[in-house]
């Protein structure tokens, strides 16, 4: 068992080292509903990366053979979406792996894809649209994606499911996000007309944490669906709520 183990490392290891893999980007007939995607292969894709991230592209060029441009072509911000990799290994065997981005704040918040606009969508969550971390977690992770899929035959990405502003669901949705995401944007919009009811009834700070705090305390940590996604948004809206009032209101009023 010790030695086929060894075999098994030394053989990916030769194979990372001196054998060609296959990345593919698999298009999905994506365009017909607005959604374009760009794989790093691309002649253009530079140029749109470049746009997107700006001098933060360097950092993140390690990532870029297993990620895509995902262009918003639609009218609508796009709120949520899942994204798969698909592996196969020297020895046939097949692997699996996925993330969900929901916008953490409203669904027209800051983290959301606006119309006409492009995102890199890399295997790490995050990376390729919030700011960078430290050169030494960067190279961790690096070292982790790189260990992941530097071994495999063939690494087939692909986009599975977006969301829209207005709840509609694109996709194949294969890994069946749908409703995960759906729970996430219900949770979010139930915290927001919280918060935005108390805004409007003319609530202050402390008054809108104590909702908050009263919203989280109405699931305990391991209860499933909404009631759990509620406690969970509104932990993480009760810190945002204590950088001020103004805050709040700029937040909430105009998108719930």
């Amino acid at each position: 068992m010790k030695t086929a183990l060894v075999k098994s490392v030394l053989l990916s290891t030769v194979c990372y080292l001196a054998c060609a893999q296959t990345v593919t980007v698999q298009d999905g007939g994506w365009a017909n509903s607005g959604i374009e995607l760009v794989s790093f292969s691309s002649p253009q894709s530079n140029q749109l990366a470049s746009a997107a991230v700006g001098p933060s592209l360097s950092a993140i060029t390690p990532f870029l053979p297993y990620s895509f441009i995902l262009r918003n072509r639609t009218t609508h911000q796009i709120a949520a979406y899942s994204a798969l990799w698909t592996s196969v290994d020297l020895l046939g065997g097949v692997h699996n792996s996925s993330f969900v981005f929901v916008n953490p704040f409203t669904l027209g918040g800051p983290e959301a894809i606006a119309a006409g606009a492009d995102r890199i969508v890399t295997p790490v969550p995050g990376l390729g649209y919030d700011p960078l971390p430290g050169t030494a977690t960067l190279a961790t992770i690096q070292n982790r994606v790189l260990t992941k899929f530097g071994g495999q035959r063939t690494v087939t990405v692909s986009l599975d499911a977006v969301v829209l502003e207005d709840g509609t669901l694109i996709g194949p949705d294969i890994r069946n996000a749908g409703p995960h995401i759906q729970g996430k944007l219900d949770a979010i919009r139930d915290v927001a007309m919280s918060v935005s009811t108390a805004i409007r009834g003319g609530a202050d700070v402390a008054a809108i944490q104590h909702t908050l705090s009263q919203m989280s305390a109405a699931a305990a940590p391991k209860e499933a669906g909404l009631a759990a996604q509620q406690a969970a948004y509104s932990r993480s809206y009760g810190g945002h709520a204590k950088v001020g009032h103004c805050y709040i209101r700029r937040c909430w009023t105009s998108r719930v």
